[in-house]
């Protein structure tokens, strides 16, 4: 099962993130109800790809696995391949690709922003 520790992990990262988020879709909202849904899937996309990457090296750490470089290559390549897939059937919905990367792209930001934060604050 999932380890407190990771779980605690990603909700903590995963609020944060949902504060750059909700800043972003303020801004977005004024621009236009496309760009919006644009950037809303993107960031879903986002958190997908976060929560199973975060699951994933949970498993293979706990786990005695004989071939653990194999694992994680084989996790890694399944989902590029699965977000790759959904960003393709996106854009050619007609989605903006600027506003679904800024989505998918808006958890990266808010983890390294969160880090950055904690270092200035301890020292």
């Amino acid at each position: 099962m999932v380890d407190e520790f990771i779980f605690s992990f990603i909700l903590i990262k995963l609020k944060f993130s949902f504060y750059i988020f909700l800043l972003f879709i303020i801004l977005l909202f004024v621009l236009g109800n496309k760009m919006f849904l644009s950037y809303t899937l993107g960031y879903l996309i986002g958190v997908a790809n976060f929560i199973v990457l975060s699951l994933s090296t949970n498993y293979i750490i706990k786990k005695e696995i004989k071939y653990p470089k194999l694992t994680q290559f084989l996790f890694f390549t399944l989902r590029i391949i699965v977000v790759s897939l959904i960003l393709a059937e996106a854009v050619s919905k007609g989605h903006n690709v600027f506003t679904l990367f800024l989505g998918f792209m808006v958890l990266n930001i808010s983890i390294k922003l969160s880090a950055y934060l904690e270092c200035r604050r301890e020292g």
